[in-house]
């Protein structure tokens, strides 16, 4: 089990909190569960939260590793030569950090 290539783990003052970018789940998590994820301490987390961040995604199988990837993959590559519609994908980084100069 993996943390998801779309979980993005960061605090701000006193508060931690947890972004999904492909289920756009954003929460604001207690520091215990935060420090389990970033340590990758998985086997530590209680069955029902572990079934939860499994749901939201959060968690995933390490051979589904690159599932939405690869959905989004198909999705675009089969779209090619279709002119009745635009597709259009921006896809910055996904090593963002959420620490642009600007936020």
């Amino acid at each position: 089990m993996k943390l998801s290539l779309y979980t993005y783990l960061f605090s701000r003052g006193k508060d931690f909190y947890l972004y999904n970018s492909e289920s756009g789940l954003l929460a604001t998590i207690p520091q215990a569960l935060f420090e389990t994820l970033y340590n990758g301490d998985f086997e530590t987390i209680e069955e029902n939260n572990l079934d939860m961040l499994k749901e939201k995604k959060i968690l995933v199988e390490n051979d589904h590793l690159y599932d939405y990837y690869n959905t989004s993959r198909l999705k675009f590559f089969s779209s090619i030569g279709n002119n009745n519609a635009l597709n259009l994908i921006i896809a910055p980084t996904t090593a963002c950090n959420f620490a642009c100069p600007y936020s």
